[in-house]
């Protein structure tokens, strides 16, 4: 068993670099949900000896604000490129990022792995480098449809995320948690397209993975439709959550607050 867990983190010591706009606006905009870090952070922890994670954003943009202490609590290695520079913000990050990956590669001794989060192709440049004249692994992970060609085919290894698992477990949440909202309020009747609706409207979610993943919790059984009668006789097809299933099964825990 301890020989498992030596060769799960067989790629040595590890730094990681995430530019976190790429990240955060790529998951926003393409799929309605945020990133999990932490959930990132663990993962990297049982495949390398992971040293440091550097996170670099300007926080002042929209909608990355609140994201700060969360990432604080994660790692003490985050950067506000907002308070460094106020041309070219997004260049900015870029040019700081590099610039530690570069500081790192010269003065950071016995790292065998680069991770990288990013999608930006003006990366090719220290990628080559750290791989050609260093000779170090380096890992990059991109957002699907997001990724630069040039730069998946200048790294050692690529991974593309959001994972499907991850997509149907992070819309599965917002999906209950709104279904757990609805069953304390008695002037609300949730149907399959108003469900739908207020997931999008609540959560910025994406239409398309809402509906799918609402219908693939009717096929597996945990929400089901029942006819409901409102008053003046109107009948509706409404839908019931099986919370004794889905907590039994650990997908939900009722001190959640939907």
């Amino acid at each position: 068993m301890l020989n498992w867990f030596k060769r799960k983190k067989s790629h040595g010591k590890a730094l990681a670099f995430v530019d976190y706009e790429y990240w955060f606006y790529s998951y926003k905009n393409k799929y309605g949900i945020r990133p999990d870090v932490g959930q990132w952070k663990a993962q990297l922890e049982r495949e390398y000896d992971l040293v440091d994670l550097y996170i670099f954003a300007d926080f002042a943009s929209a909608g990355l604000g609140e994201e700060l202490r969360k990432l604080k609590a994660i790692t003490d290695k985050v950067t506000d490129t907002g308070t460094i520079g106020q041309r070219l913000k997004k260049d900015m990050t870029d040019f700081i990022m590099l610039d530690e990956i570069y500081q790192s590669a010269v003065s950071r001794r016995g790292i065998d792995t680069f991770i990288l989060f990013t999608g930006d192709g003006h990366f090719q440049s220290v990628v080559r480098y750290l791989i050609h004249k260093l000779g170090k692994r380096v890992v990059i992970y991109g957002v699907t449809e997001t990724f630069s060609r040039s730069l998946q085919a200048a790294a050692t290894e690529t991974l593309l995320l959001p994972l499907e698992s991850e997509l149907y477990t992070r819309y599965r949440e917002m999906i209950l948690q709104d279904l757990a909202h609805c069953s304390k309020r008695y002037d609300i009747v949730p149907t399959f397209l108003s469900t739908i609706d207020a997931v999008v409207n609540r959560y910025g979610a994406i239409h398309e993975y809402t509906r799918r993943v609402l219908q693939e919790l009717i096929d597996e059984g945990y929400v089901y439709q029942k006819e409901h009668r409102l008053r003046f006789g109107k009948t509706v097809r409404a839908l019931a959550t099986d919370w004794e299933r889905l907590i039994k099964e650990g997908i939900w825990d009722p001190e959640r607050q939907g």
